[in-house]
């Protein structure tokens, strides 16, 4: 695809086609990516009906990642959590869903108006993390509702717990289910035996993974798997057609169309490479006296840990606050919770990057430290499922009203109530506002977190009659 627009580019043809810019935008940055984003033209293929370059693409795609089929998407992981969702599973029919799972996988229930059961991620006081999935509770779900049609699962997180999805998927297999792996954080684990094992590796049916987030991918770019007969793959790729663009971006599409090429042919020796130098900075940080880094010897067994995701605590020193100190001594962090920050890295990193990380905080442990007394307590934020009321669709469809946080306990959500990052949602359309989530919500708040779905204070709630 990249030298198909690269060859077009150099042709000098006269382009009286969209997009209007016609590839010759004056300012420098964005006149090079201008010059390759073009239209359906004659040979150029159409993602919406696949049938050459792209195609082709999608094909050295699904050998790279062991699938049997890939799609292409370029609205992100978004679009195709809300394809496989929707194309596995009816209205009416019942999703067992991970909790802790991303906003777009609710968002796919109310789209697909689907009936929703969870199961909560086991969780860590000591840590103050979600950890893994008991596989005890989770056949015991799948048991109480035989109806069970599909499972949702996220692995990894965003701090790098992987759950055992080998036993997942047989568990989920064993009573004719379909199991759907939200790996957006997940697409460099097949790339190596030094990560845990990718979910197409460990049999999952369908996995989307987020090119852009962890491989070479620009921002928004990422993969649909579909790696199962179990899968009806026309209906999969009917809805991939309907949540993506009818005018998807070359520029976007060719830069899948090069991390496939280029991992194809470099893959072990840059993750070797990259393997190395992510172990040497890890063993810095952790030697640093005051600064805890999350290793394998913190998770339980059943989970392992993804060890790009440099997840990692000073003593005494809330992860907002740390991630303000790292940024005023030039690093900026993926994100930040009560007590963590979460570098992401990937094999771009060179060993300079991560010595930086690692310098950078021996200095806030050396002199940051001993000035800070303030208790870091990590509020339990997904521990049991909120009263609900009405299904996700009815609630998000029903006539709503602002309402102020303090005066909303017993009220019915009309829209998600999320904190991000990490985009999990607290409560979705329906479920009820108990005085517990509006404490953590103002905790949130206080301690400098985005909470989409609060405004000025205020919240949507069903109006009442």
């Amino acid at each position: 695809m990249l030298d198909f627009l690269k060859r077009y580019a150099a042709s000098k043809t006269v382009r009286f086609h969209m997009p209007g810019h016609k590839g010759k935008i004056e300012e420098e940055a964005l006149g090079e990516a201008a010059k390759l984003d073009i239209t359906e033209i004659e040979g150029s293929d159409n993602l919406q009906n696949p049938e050459g370059i792209i195609l082709e693409s999608q094909r050295r795609a699904a050998k790279l990642f062991g699938s049997r089929e890939t799609i292409y998407l370029v609205n992100g992981s978004t679009s195709g959590i809300y394809a496989a969702i929707t194309g596995s599973i009816g209205p009416g029919e019942k999703l067992l869903l991970q909790r802790n799972s991303h906003g777009a996988a609710y968002n796919a229930v109310v789209l697909g108006d689907i009936d929703t059961e969870y199961i909560y991620p086991e969780y860590s006081e000591e840590l103050g993390l979600p950890l893994g999935i008991d596989i005890v509770k989770l056949e015991r779900a799948l048991d109480e509702s035989p109806d069970i049609r599909v499972v949702f699962v996220t692995s990894p997180s965003y701090y790098g717990i992987c759950l055992d999805l080998e036993s997942i998927a047989k568990a989920v297999h064993d009573r004719g289910a379909i199991l759907i792996v939200d790996e957006a954080h997940g697409s460099h684990l097949s790339m190596s035996d030094g990560f845990p094992k990718s979910a197409v590796q460990s049999g999952a049916d369908m996995v989307v993974q987020s090119t852009h987030k962890t491989l070479l991918g620009m921002t928004q770019t990422a993969m649909l798997h579909i790696n199962s007969d179990r899968v009806d793959s026309n209906r999969v790729k009917k809805m991939a057609r309907m949540y993506q663009s009818t005018s998807p971006s070359y520029v976007l599409m060719a830069s899948i169309d090069h991390t496939v090429t280029y991992l194809s042919e470099n893959r072990e020796r840059i993750f070797e490479d990259y393997l190395g130098k992510l172990e040497a900075a890890r063993q810095s940080i952790s030697s640093i006296a005051g600064v805890k880094l999350l290793g394998e010897g913190d998770i339980p067994r059943g989970t392992e840990l993804d060890k790009s995701k440099i997840v990692f605590s000073v003593e005494g020193i809330p992860g907002k606050k740390l991630e303000r100190e790292l940024r005023s001594r030039g690093i900026e962090l993926e994100m930040s919770d009560f007590r963590y920050g979460v570098a992401l890295s990937t094999f771009m990193d060179s060993e300079d990057d991560l010595k930086s990380l690692a310098q950078a905080l021996e200095d806030i442990s050396l002199n940051v430290v001993g000035r800070e007394n303030e208790t870091v307590k990590v509020p339990k934020l997904y521990s049991e499922v909120p009263e609900k009321n009405l299904s996700q669709r009815e609630a998000f469809y029903s006539e709503a009203e602002k309402t102020k946080l303090k005066d909303s306990v017993g009220k019915t959500v009309a829209s998600a109530i999320t904190p991000y990052p990490p985009g999990i949602p607290l409560l979705v359309p329906g479920e009820v506002v108990e005085e517990d989530t509006i404490s953590c919500i103002e905790t949130l708040i206080d301690r400098g977190y985005a909470v989409l779905g609060v405004s000025d204070g205020k919240i949507d709630t069903i109006r009442e009659v």
